[in-house]
Formats: structure tokens, C-alpha cells, sequence
């Protein structure tokens, strides 16, 4: 039986650097938590954000390329996507989300909607990126035990407790500092669509909930209440496609808040309702950083 899929053509990172060479740099980046959004084989804006704070922190010069000097400090492996097993406790993640609101709000969980979902974020990376890594790969029928190419994010040192978070509106990034003002992660983040709902200032972070719910307001999300003619509030149960994702961080400005997403790959592309948005893994890992109380500046 033909196994082999039809996928998009990956287009190159640059015209000289092909995206395998680059997807490499952007997992050495992730490695030491300096997030690109997702790991693609592309040199788009959010990579060249985090190759940008790295150099800036580390004394280079910040040439926004990966010269020679960059690549010496940063040491990437040659191969940065290798072999890794979908296990039986990530395929039970899977639980298609339907669409309308009233409906998720009836289930248990909302969970990843295919395998391929799945296996993009538990990655960091994207499923055209994925699909074009493994084109021998039937994603619909692939199985626990299997193996598909994928790169490994996994960190390089244990995650340290941060001191303070930094969130620029203007760069659309998050920042994780030390107390001695060392900056420790970057993350690439959404902020509301609205600008005049962008707080500035100081905040601070009042809980940290992995797996949380979310209530639905007509009152606040008129447009899909009109849309699905919803009158009344709505719990929507945890769960990966859960509209604010796997973590939520409550701050001291009510109504807002730090937390997770479904669709990592429209980070700093799209506004979010009023609250700062992160892929669900760099959520994940800034509610490690994170503790309560802890300050946030938001710059413009």
C-alpha cells in the first residue's frame, strides 16, 4: 500500500540557508530558552527576535544573523530533528474539539484534534513543518509505538525560577529576568487586538492555573454570542484546544491575564481579546518561572 502523503513544499529559511540549517539554530535557541514561536526552518520575524535577545545577552554583536561568533557561543547540533516515539499517553490527548461553543462546553476535555496537532506542539513546531519532515508518514492512521522525525526543544539546563517579567507591546515579546536583571527566557507573545486595551505599567501576577476552564461571556465575546446565539455564560471544560490553552496566569488588572493558546502559529501575528498570549508550551514553561506576586511590566 502507498504510505506516502502529498505535502507542501517547504520554502527555504533563506535563499542560502536551507531549512533543516535552520530549523537546527531555532532548536539551539529553544534550548536555552530563547523561543522562535515555532520551530518551522524559517528565518521569519519571531526567530530573528530571539537570535536578536541572545546575542544582545550573551556580549555579541547584534548582527541579527547567525555569524560565525553567534553560532560559536550557540552550538547547534548538525541534526536538530531526530527519531521520537509517539507514546499511548500522547495519543490520548486526542479529542476532536467542535466548533461551536455550546457543544464544547458539554465535554469532558478539549483535546488536540488529530494526531498530527498533537505531535506539532508536543514538538514545537509546526504540521507543515512536521508533515515535510516525515512525507512517508499517513498521519490518519499513524499509532502509539510509531516514530516520526521531529525536533527535540528539550531544554538544556533545568527552567530557573525568574525574578521578574518584561512583556513589550511595541516588540510583541515576553521576558523572563533573574534578580541580578539577567534575562533568563524570551518568549514571542500576543497582545489585544485593540491597542487602548493594552495596560502599561506595573502588575503582578495574582495565580497560576495549569488546566483551567474558561467562562464564556456573551457580554464580552458579542460577536460569536450573535453568531451562535448565545445568551447565557458558559464553562468550557481543560484541555490543549481550550481558548486560553494549557496554562492561565491571573494578574492584578482584573480580567487579565498570561495564558496559553491552540494556534501556536499565530503568536505575535494576530491580537488577542485584551490578554497576552503564548504557545501553550512556553506558558508551560513560564508557569515554572513564574511564582505569585511576582512583578510584571508591561512597556509600550
Amino acid at each position: 500500500m502507498e504510505t506516502r502523503v502529498s505535502v507542501p513544499s517547504q520554502p527555504a529559511a533563506t535563499p542560502q540557508i536551507p531549512p533543516e540549517k535552520m530549523a537546527a539554530w531555532q532548536v539551539a535557541l529553544e534550548r536555552r530558552l530563547y523561543s522562535c514561536g515555532t520551530i518551522d526552518g524559517n528565518f521569519g520575524s519571531r526567530t530573528q527576535k530571539a537570535l536578536r535577545a541572545f546575542q544582545k545577552n550573551n556580549g555579541l554583536r547584534v548582527t541579527e544573523s547567525f555569524d560565525t561568533p553567534t553560532l560559536a557561543r550557540l552550538m547547534p547540533d548538525e541534526n536538530a530533528s531526530v527519531s521520537q516515539v509517539l507514546s499511548q499517553e500522547d495519543f490520548a490527548s486526542i479529542a476532536p474539539t467542535p466548533q461551536l461553543y455550546r457543544e464544547k462546553s458539554r465535554l469532558k476535555k478539549l483535546g488536540y484534534n488529530s494526531a498530527v496537532e498533537m505531535a506539532a506542539e508536543k514538538f514545537h513546531t509546526t504540521e507543515a513543518f512536521l508533515k515535510w519532515l516525515n512525507p512517508e508518514v499517513v498521519w490518519e492512521v499513524i499509532q502509539p509505538g510509531c516514530r516520526v522525525l521531529a525536533p527535540d526543544p528539550t531544554p538544556l539546563q533545568p527552567i530557573p525560577k525568574g525574578s521578574k517579567i518584561v512583556i513589550s507591546a511595541s516588540s510583541l515579546t515576553l521576558q523572563v529576568f533573574g534578580k541580578k536583571q539577567e534575562l533568563l527566557a524570551h518568549f514571542p507573545c500576543s497582545i489585544a487586538k485593540d491597542k487602548q486595551k493594552c495596560p502599561t505599567g506595573m502588575l503582578s501576577v495574582q495565580c497560576i492555573i495549569p488546566n483551567p476552564t474558561y467562562l464564556f461571556n456573551p457580554e464580552i465575546l458579542t460577536e460569536i454570542a450573535e453568531k451562535e446565539k448565545i445568551k447565557e455564560k458558559l464553562v468550557l471544560p481543560p484541555g490543549s484546544n481550550n481558548p486560553v490553552g494549557l496554562v492561565w496566569m491571573g494578574l492584578s488588572l482584573r480580567g487579565y491575564g498570561i495564558h496559553g493558546t491552540p494556534k501556536p502559529e499565530h503568536i505575535s501575528r494576530t491580537g488577542s481579546h485584551g490578554c497576552f498570549r503564548l504557545a501553550n508550551w512556553n506558558a508551560q514553561i513560564l508557569s515554572k518561572m513564574a511564582f505569585v506576586w511576582m512583578p510584571v511590566e508591561i512597556v509600550p
